[in-house]
């Protein structure tokens, strides 16, 4: 994420992951923090103290969630406050408490039907999670904040009260990743080739696999270990404002168009360059 065209501009970002659990990441020019004054220990958020009984993972994940949905019950009949208050004493005690019925999953279609007790838990939720954000963002001089994990899917519900909550203080960006799997991976990759560029032993190739040829006979009457086609010239266009020319001649053309590529394909760049044409 750190990595990609949308993010090249920001140089401090701090990554979380909202789901099962609360993961937090420092980055600094596209380099992972752990050990640095601006950042807690080990660059952890998941185990940064919330108050004197509880700590952030209790608050900032799906668990955290439905015991303040669960809270927001059963004080729903006494509350005489405003309708952000909550008694967070109780929801510290409630925290152990398991739900046989209620996951995030339904907890967010509830909040999709109009549940205003549903829709008031993701508000507090993000609310918690932006004052709580605020002192690290200070501290580390975050210019984004990029969130991914389950609860991201939930963005819609959680973004407008974590801006708002997060502006009263400093001007950091928050945007909602909803790659997923696909930004674990590659920030993975990112990670492997660094590491492999800054060793002294530049070869990294470990396979007798022959390379592609250079110059081939096909012989369609045996099996062809590397199948080729004739490209037409004029086929080959460069960059996206080209791409995007000749799909929408073919959208023109045909009405639809399919747009289909190898798993590696690094399809958010490639929808984010087209968008601009639109």
């Amino acid at each position: 994420e750190a990595m990609s065209i949308q993010h090249k501009a920001y140089q401090r970002i701090l990554a979380l992951t909202l789901g099962t659990g609360f993961g937090s990441t420092f980055i600094d020019q596209n380099e992972i923090i752990k050990n640095r004054c601006d950042v807690p220990p080990g660059g952890m958020l998941w185990n940064y103290p919330y108050d004197d009984k509880s700590i952030a993972d209790d608050w900032f994940s799906i668990r955290g969630l439905i015991n303040i949905y669960n809270t927001i019950l059963q004080q729903e009949s006494l509350d005489n406050h405003s309708h952000m208050s909550i008694n967070k004493e109780k929801l510290i005690l409630n925290i152990n408490n398991k739900s046989n019925t209620l996951d995030g999953v339904s907890l967010a279609a509830q909040a999709s039907n109009g549940d205003e007790n549903a829709l008031k838990a993701f508000q507090i939720f993000a609310e918690c999670l932006g004052n709580f954000l605020i002192p690290h963002i200070k501290n580390f001089k975050a210019d984004l904040i990029v969130i991914g994990g389950g609860l991201a899917q939930t963005w819609h519900f959680i973004k407008n009260e974590l801006d708002k909550t997060i502006k009263k203080f400093c001007n950091t960006e928050v945007y909602f990743s909803l790659a997923h799997e696909k930004s674990i991976c590659l920030g993975a990759v990112q990670q492997q080739l660094s590491i492999l560029f800054q060793s002294k032993n530049s070869c990294f190739r470990k396979t007798c696999q022959n390379l592609l040829p250079a110059i081939k006979t096909i012989d369609s009457t045996q099996y062809d270990l590397y199948p080729c086609h004739d490209i037409p010239i004029g086929f080959i266009g460069i960059g996206h404002k080209q791409l995007n020319e000749e799909m929408f001649r073919l959208v023109e053309q045909n009405q639809i168009l399919l747009i289909d590529g190898f798993v590696g394909t690094y399809f958010d760049e490639y929808a984010y360059e087209l968008n601009k044409y639109y």
